[in-house]
């Protein structure tokens, strides 16, 4: 299971893939699942400021989706 969450801990985005799946080729698809509804209308937001990542998703295979700015290990 991968679980994309706010600084609140609250779920915006959840894949499940088999137990066998490495976690950095599902880093791109989970964070294009994002979609945080705006308040004041318009299109969802989809691009987070900081994408913070335990040591599975390796920066060399994730930076290129996230940014150089945006990833934090």
């Amino acid at each position: 299971m991968h679980l994309a969450a706010d600084g609140g801990g609250r779920g915006l985005a959840v894949l499940l893939t088999p137990g066998q799946a490495h976690d950095s080729p599902m880093l791109a698809p989970l964070l294009k699942a994002i979609a945080v509804p705006r308040l004041e209308g318009g299109p969802p937001r989809r691009n987070p400021e900081v994408v913070i990542a335990d040591h599975a998703y390796s920066r060399r295979r994730t930076e290129p989706c996230c940014g150089a700015n945006a990833f934090k290990p």
